[in-house]
């Protein structure tokens, strides 16, 4: 546990203006005004393309990992919080309500309180929080408008995005292959011969698409669930075309979309927050 005898003010240099604390819990109260994401950049989020927003909520997933990480740990010796702020890369904290300005202060006070220190991290990381909070929530935002466009439109056209073809070998006895997830929101394709099978994984779920002269979907418990000519939306929630198991609540309401021509060509498409997947030579074969 950090010391709990009496702590002298902290005095920051923000901006030219000289900023004094009396005590950790008055840095508390001035920092929680900061961890909310700013309106401005709630915007910029809102803008980023579907590849720049994943690669925005991955780096921030590691970043709150790390934060998360040191304070979870147990903090018997002050100079761990120091530590993590002199060792902390700058260039990876957001500039939003000055939070990088706040830090580089703290970590080039010089004698930094560790208790002023973890008040700081402690802020920083529910900033972190709700930032990526909000990139969740607009991510799942664009896969259910997504999820609506599928239902409400006329359908997988020729110029859905990102499709390739090609013919599925069947999977030999007791193989076990690797696995690729699929580009969310992009349609993919495959035609299945009478006796192949797609093997599929759905948020960890193994389930395999098999053609026995009509294409069927076997879930995990060996059900079979006919694919109709045209768009099945697969997930759990009781509309879906293909129904999986309640319990298997990593699976996602709406998941995925299996389109067919009724005979062998089968179109995929991940609309999951989970993910879907193939074996890895399979989607390399794709191009995607």
């Amino acid at each position: 546990m950090l010391r709990e005898d009496a702590v002298a003010p902290l005095q920051l240099r923000v901006d030219g203006e000289m900023l004094v604390f009396e005590t950790p819990a008055a840095l508390d109260f001035a920092l929680r005004g900061r961890v909310g994401v700013p309106p401005r950049k709630l915007r910029v989020l809102s803008s980023l393309s579907d590849s720049a927003l994943i690669d925005e909520i991955e780096a921030i997933a590691l970043t709150a990992n790390r934060f998360e990480q040191v304070l979870a740990s147990p903090l018997g010796r002050e100079d761990a919080v120091v530590h993590f702020l002199e060792i902390l890369d700058l260039a990876a904290i957001s500039q939003d309500h000055g939070w990088r300005t706040i830090i580089t202060a703290l970590r080039d006070h010089g004698s930094l309180d560790a208790r002023f220190g973890l008040i700081a991290l402690e802020c920083y990381a529910e900033y972190l929080a709700a930032r990526r909070d909000c990139l969740a929530l607009i991510h799942q935002c664009r896969i259910e408008q997504r999820v609506e466009d599928f239902a409400d439109g006329p359908g997988i056209t020729d110029e859905s995005p990102r499709r390739a073809t090609l013919q599925v070998a069947p999977l030999a006895s007791g193989q076990v292959p690797g696995f690729s997830r699929l580009p969310k929101g992009e349609t993919v394709e495959y035609h299945l011969e009478r006796g192949q099978i797609l093997a599929l994984l759905l948020a960890g779920h193994r389930v395999r698409i098999e053609h026995r002269g009509r294409l069927v979907l076997v879930d995990e418990r060996q059900a079979a669930h006919p694919l109709r000519n045209g768009r099945n939306l697969v997930g759990r929630e009781p509309a879906c075309d293909v129904v999986l198991p309640a319990e298997f609540r990593d699976i996602s309401r709406k998941h995925l979309i299996i389109e067919t021509d009724g005979q062998s060509m089968v179109q995929l498409t991940d609309i999951s927050s989970q993910g879907s997947a193939i074996p890895c030579e399979l989607l390399e074969d794709t191009g995607v």
